[in-house]
Order: structure tokens, then sequence, then C-alpha cells
């Protein structure tokens, strides 16, 4: 997953430069996906909405990041051109222990899943945090109770 910075959407060459950059790598829009900040899509509009659509039709994957911080995240199900949602590391934070929080988390994931959106929880650092995640219907997880974050492969085994 790529995650394209604020001052990246705002150069309106991106999508082709993306493509360029596809096809001379012999890369397949499939095998990418570009992440995306809810906040972003907020601020930068029609540009950004422009971009998502052009990702979709070389079959690229958009991820929307930081995603249920605000009350009117749900509309973006609707509005934007999406295939996952990344829940904001807030959302995560205290999850076990907010039964609030717990029920506001589960309605988003189940809304995404309505409309074929999966979603991404990440900041996942203890048992408890990841059975509330599951319980809530996260269909892929991130964070250290999974293993710690490492910078070597061992792509033999």
């Amino acid at each position: 997953m790529l995650s394209l910075s604020n001052a990246l959407l705002r150069d309106p060459e991106l999508l082709l430069w993306i493509c360029d950059q596809l096809r001379q790598h012999s890369v397949r829009g499939n095998w990418v996906s570009f992440q995306i900040q809810e906040q972003d899509i907020k601020t930068l509009g029609d540009a950004v909405h422009a971009l998502a659509s052009g990702l979709r039709q070389v079959k690229s994957r958009v991820v929307v990041g930081g995603f249920g911080r605000n009350p009117d995240s749900e509309l973006l199900f609707d509005e934007f051109p999406l295939d996952f949602v990344r829940l904001a590391p807030a959302m995560t934070e205290n999850l076990s222990t907010d039964p609030l929080k717990e029920g506001h988390v589960k309605h988003l994931l189940a809304a995404a899943q309505s409309r074929h959106i999966k979603s991404i929880a990440g900041c996942i650092e203890d048992e408890r945090t990841l059975a509330a995640i599951w319980r809530a219907g996260a269909d892929y997880v991130q964070g250290k109770v999974l293993g710690r974050p490492s910078s070597v492969f061992d792509l033999n085994d």
C-alpha cells in the first residue's frame, strides 16, 4: 500500500505519472493499493475524486486512511470510489473498554461491508483489542499483538 501525501494529491499530473510508472515497470494496477487520507478527500474534493476514479480504472485499489474520525465519515461510502477503509488509530484505542466506541466501530464496519468495502484496523496492541475489533467485524488487522515490526525479511523459508 502506497500512501499519497497531500502535496502529491495536489499535482494534476499524478495519475498520468502513476500510469507511466506502472507501464514502465510492467506492474499491473491490481498489484498496487493507494491510500488517501480521509481529511485530504474532504479538503481537496473533486481533484482527489478524479484521481481515485482513474486509479480504479487501471484496477488499482483505493484505501481511505484515517477513517472514522469525522461524524460524517460514512458519507464517503456513497460519494467516493473506494475499496478499503483503514480505521483511524483513535478508533481502536481503548476499544475493548469502551462499549460506545465498539458499537460505533461495529456500525461503521457493517456499513462498509454492506457496500462490499473491506476494512483494515491498525494499532491493535493487545489481545483484548484484537477480540473487540474482530467482534466489530474488521476484515484485516495490523498491530504489535500480531508481531513486532521488522525491517528484515527471510524469503527463503
